[in-house]
């Protein structure tokens, strides 16, 4: 089996071209939900979203910081701060890649701690305590974070990081969907994800999950609540076969089931305290409602590009 820095170094050149549909795919269909989080979250604190720190445990090529400084702006007239967006990753070429979408590109530094964080940091999640002091962030994500396999010491590294008031966002590919695609397509292991790069085959350890399997990581953490949900296609979306990434659309075809009734993405958002009550207010239910019109806007997109 190959380590998570080999096959992400490999990967780094086109982890979302259309080699890979299924990872562009769950990227998409994740976002809405991801945004709707951060705006929520902000909300609460009583702050702009340009005012709180982020961590990302997980930079990838730098789409990722494109979404959230970029598409959040547009959609919601507020965005992520460069400078308080900090990622870290295990690949030396995924930061790379991600290194060059950086408006300011003298913040990256190699594994150096200092009092003011780099904003790309090379680090094992598994050491994020080495690099990151206890309450130094507002909000930590991971996103589709299968491939992390010490799942239990994320959750409590992701608590102690966090500000008393902070929250923890994360996604995973759906445990259902993943044993359809890997014991009945595949004839692989659930636990394995197989990649081809340049004619090399990549086993990569996974772990999907389910809403129900949240919960349980979030209450052994620590958390004080939580809002966990199995993730389905939204009602009213309407899939032709020609535009769903062939390895999913496979899925739906094997599992028997109507389409937006089939479990894509685990979703979970723990809070370490309770924040004040977020009341629906004309400001917030704007916002939230833009989000919704641009997540099936971008869903269409999305399926219409792969």
């Amino acid at each position: 089996m190959s380590s998570a820095e080999e096959v992400y170094d490999a990967l780094a050149q086109e982890y979302y071209s259309d080699k890979h549909k299924t990872i562009r795919f769950f990227r998409g269909v994740q976002r809405g939900m991801l945004f709707s989080g951060i705006v929520k979250h902000a909300f609460g604190l009583n702050r702009k979203i340009g005012d709180i720190d982020i961590l990302n445990l997980g930079s990838g090529p730098g789409q990722n910081r494109s979404d959230l400084c970029i598409y959040l702006q547009c959609l919601v007239q507020d965005r992520i701060s460069d400078h308080r967006l900090h990622e870290v990753d295990i690949s030396d070429a995924m930061l790379r890649k991600a290194w060059a979408l950086l408006p300011d590109q003298t913040f990256y530094q190699r594994i150096e701690h200092t009092d003011r964080y780099p904003v790309l940091v090379k680090c094992d999640i598994a050491e994020l305590d080495k690099y990151f002091k206890p309450g130094s962030y507002d909000m930590i994500l991971a996103l589709l974070c299968d491939h992390v396999q010490e799942q239990d010491k994320m959750y409590e590294l992701a608590y102690s990081t966090l500000r008393p008031s902070g929250a923890f966002i994360v996604t995973y590919p759906h445990r259902e969907l993943m044993t359809i695609i890997r014991r009945e397509m595949l004839n692989t292991d659930i636990h394995h994800t197989v990649f081809e790069v340049d004619d090399k085959r990549h086993v990569l350890w996974s772990q999907p999950m389910a809403g129900s399997d949240l919960e349980q990581l979030f209450s052994g953490s620590g958390f004080d609540s939580w809002d966990c949900r199995d993730v389905c296609l939204q009602d009213g979306f309407y899939y032709q076969d020609e535009k769903v990434s062939p390895t999913v659309q496979k899925a739906f075809e094997l599992s028997g089931r109507p389409v937006d009734k089939i479990p894509i993405l685990a979703y979970g958002f723990g809070m370490k305290a309770p924040v004040k009550d977020i009341t629906m207010t004309e400001e917030l239910e704007k916002k939230l409602y833009s989000l919704m019109l641009w997540q099936k806007t971008s869903l269409l997109s999305l399926i219409d590009s792969c």
